[in-house]
């Protein structure tokens, strides 16, 4: 698994411009099915490395690209925060999912 934390400015810039203007709760997840579509998705386990995570706990928030050869459905756990809903993730796609709330952190991006 390829999870990356921001340290160098370059990515924290990169993070910022993908995510600039996006609030807290709603980054990345247009298309994400509707409510009785994400309570009846199962979650399978931890999403496979092909789906690179970009992690930048400072700014509370992860990108994810999808390098694998098909769609991925994959969900951002929060560690005392909230989760993304389970969205798709097309090949060579861009994903984002930023948590506002204090004390919260990244956990883990599973396949759902």
């Amino acid at each position: 698994m390829r999870v990356k934390v921001f340290g160098s400015l370059a990515a924290t810039s990169i993070a910022v411009g993908l995510l600039a203007g996006v609030p807290a709760h709603a980054a990345g997840v247009s298309g994400a099915g509707s409510a009785a579509t994400q309570a009846a998705t199962a979650v399978l386990g931890t999403a496979p490395a092909c789906v690179a995570r970009y992690v930048s706990q400072a700014q509370k928030a992860i990108i994810l690209r999808n390098t694998c050869k098909k769609k991925m459905w994959v969900k951002v756990i929060i560690k005392r925060g909230p989760d993304s809903p389970c969205f798709g993730t097309g090949k060579g796609s861009i994903r984002a999912w930023k948590w506002g709330t204090p004390l919260s952190g990244y956990d883990k991006t599973v396949t759902c």
